[in-house]
């Protein structure tokens, strides 16, 4: 229990931050938002968890929100946005909650806030509402995170030694975006082909890319913590992939058999495979080249495609891998859901994965539910 008072602590907090926010009217507005976020807490739990949210959080730029997240939320354009798509007074708050929790994904990904942007976040969370409505007891469909993975996979303890022994290393990647910029730095695992030819790379985001050897874009990961703490979904997404890459020629069979034998982890569930080609997903694939094309030229929207869907059916059951590629003034993306189709050909979304694809529909989709099963779809290269 701290023995400060309430204004020595907030002394030494404007004194504290004074380096970083010189202008007495930045530090003012701070304080006030603070001591207004503060009024609004009914228990000093409440703030506990405000605390642990801001210790906890990742390195996000957050600046790069162009207007206030507030105002955004809480006033009345978007609540006529949801009322004229059918939302209630009474259930508007869960909406919200639900497409900031979609926001805030966009904001980690550095996807530029455009009107598009955020009216396709709306758009999703009234749509994850109205599709859970018409059940007995409504649900919010599952959001996938990286937490979900331990209901269907026990990770290895991967080191970059390990790593090295089956040729493969720990990378941060940074994808090119329209504008001939660089996208975010996203974590990945790269093992070469044949020699001279392209670097193979499976990210975090399940996304599976190429790049040249020695590229720029391509930074190693050297630090043991920062290998140690590699998501489970990305060591997942590499044991799911293995068997298409073995078949294809990209991994040897020693590497194949190393990740058989769980070197980056063991499945702990049954699990419904759907297998697509690259051909499959070609109409995501438009997307995402007439898009970046678009934005190039400074033709969003005068040309090509604004959007397309494709389903694929999960073999022996109701449910549906549904995979969707847009573009916006920033440039394309891509999200994914599981569904199951009811008995009136309603699709009840189970689970959703809302953090963008930014630069391509191929690689592997994983939704572990929490009462459907095992679910991954993943492209045959």
């Amino acid at each position: 229990m701290s023995t400060k008072n309430a204004i020595d602590c907030f002394q030494d907090f404007l004194r504290d931050i004074s380096p970083t926010e010189p202008s007495a009217k930045d530090r003012l507005f701070l304080a006030t938002g603070l001591l207004e976020l503060m009024r609004r807490v009914k228990s000093n739990d409440t703030l506990l968890a405000a605390a642990k949210l801001l210790a906890e959080l990742p390195p996000v730029d957050w600046s790069q929100i162009p207007f206030s997240v507030t105002h955004t939320f809480l006033d009345v354009p978007i609540r006529k946005k949801l009322n004229a798509a059918g939302i209630s007074e009474e259930d508007m708050p869960q909406v919200l909650l639900t497409a900031l929790s979609l926001f805030v994904a966009f904001v980690q990904s550095g996807v530029e806030l455009s009107d598009a942007v955020m009216d396709d976040i709306i758009s999703a969370a009234v749509s994850d509402f109205l599709a859970a409505a018409p059940k007995p007891k409504p649900k919010t469909p599952e959001m996938f995170t990286d937490a979900l993975v331990a209901r269907v996979f026990t990770p290895a303890k991967i080191t970059n030694e390990s790593l090295q022994a089956i040729g493969m290393q720990a990378v941060y990647f940074r994808g090119e975006l329209p504008g001939a910029k660089l996208g975010p730095d996203v974590r990945g695992i790269l093992f070469d082909g044949l020699p001279g030819t392209s670097s193979h790379i499976i990210l975090e985001t399940g996304e599976y890319v190429r790049a040249k050897p020695k590229a720029l874009n391509v930074a190693a990961i050297v630090d043991a913590d920062e290998i140690k703490n590699l998501p489970a979904s990305l060591l997942l997404a590499m044991n799911l992939a293995s068997v298409n890459l073995f078949m294809t020629g990209v991994l040897s069979k020693e590497q194949e058999s190393a990740i058989h034998s769980g070197c980056f982890g063991k499945l702990t569930a049954a699990a419904h495979n759907v297998t697509v080609s690259e051909q499959d997903l070609q109409p995501l694939e438009h997307v995402f080249d007439v898009s970046r094309d678009a934005v190039d030229r400074g033709m969003v929207g005068a040309t090509g495609p604004t959007g397309a869907t494709v389903r694929f059916p999960v073999p022996n059951t109701d449910m549906v891998v549904a995979l969707h590629a847009t573009q916006s003034a920033a440039g394309p993306y891509g999200i994914s859901k599981l569904v199951r189709v009811d008995e009136k050909g309603n699709d009840v979304v189970l689970m959703r994965y809302d953090t963008p694809r930014l630069l391509t529909a191929k690689g592997v989709y994983i939704f572990p539910t929490k009462d459907s099963g095992f679910v991954y779809l993943t492209t045959v290269l």
